[in-house]
C-alpha cells in the first residue's frame, strides 16, 4: 500500500514506484535486435533484476528506487506492506 504523502516528500508519484517495480521484477524491453539473416526474427533485450534478488517479501522490502533528487530510497521507506491472499 503505498504511502502517497512519504512517496511525494521525495518527489516520487505513484505510478512511478509501480511503474520502477514493474521494470525491477518483470523487466523492461531495452532494445529489439534483428539479425541480418533475412529470417525476419526480432530478438528481444530485457532488463531486470536477477530473480535471486527478489525471493522473499523482505527482498522486496529492501528494493531501492532512485528520487528525483538522486536519494536512494528504500521500497520500505514509501510502502507499507500487508500480507494477505491475492
Amino acid at each position: 500500500i503505498p504511502k502517497k504523502s512519504r512517496a511525494a516528500e521525495f518527489g516520487l508519484s505513484v505510478q512511478e514506484i509501480a511503474e520502477t517495480l514493474h521494470c525491477d521484477i518483470r523487466g523492461l524491453r531495452a532494445a529489439a535486435f534483428h539479425p541480418k539473416d533475412g529470417t525476419g526474427a526480432e530478438i528481444e533485450t530485457i532488463v531486470r533484476l536477477d530473480p535471486k534478488f527478489v525471493k522473499s517479501l523482505n527482498d522486496v522490502r529492501n528494493l531501492s528506487l532512485m528520487s528525483p533528487k538522486g536519494n536512494l530510497i528504500f521500497l520500505s521507506d514509501i510502502v507499507e506492506f500487508a500480507e494477505g491472499v491475492s
